[in-house]
């Protein structure tokens, strides 16, 4: 939220059922998705953009996290969830070590669950992740 409200970005989770039923899986590490997913959609998006979080329970858990930011190209799709990978080249802050997208692809799998993500360049970006409800 502190990284949203520096950059005047707004998190939108209107579209988020307000009741989902449990899942069996580890909260912690779950979180720690959520929190990549976030915090690159945060980092990728100029001021003053949206971001929204939509969650629902359709024989699975469905979350998805959508931007307004730079989105990635057609070409680097493929690559995002390799090791190191960094489909923006031109960020010289290097605060981005370019495991976060592997990290996030591990867990979830290893929760069971499922990631893919949809982005057009200039548009946005999408990370849907599907988790088993039992």
């Amino acid at each position: 939220e502190n990284l949203a409200n520096q950059k005047n970005i707004q998190i939108d989770t209107s579209r988020a059922a307000s009741v989902l039923p449990p899942i069996n899986c580890d909260y912690y590490r779950l979180r720690q998705v959520l929190i990549i997913f976030l915090t690159n959609a945060i980092n990728y998006s100029e001021s003053r953009k949206k971001i929204s979080v939509e969650a629902e329970a359709e024989g699975a858990l469905i979350i998805k996290i959508s931007d307004e930011g730079i989105g990635i190209s057609r070409e680097d799709l493929p690559y995002v969830w390799d090791r190191f990978y960094k489909a923006d080249k031109m960020r010289t802050d290097n605060t981005s070590t370019g495991l976060g997208m592997a990290i996030a692809k591990n867990i979830i799998n290893a929760l069971g669950g499922e990631v893919e993500i949809q982005s057009r360049l200039n548009v946005g970006t999408t990370v849907i992740i599907t988790m088993p409800l039992k």
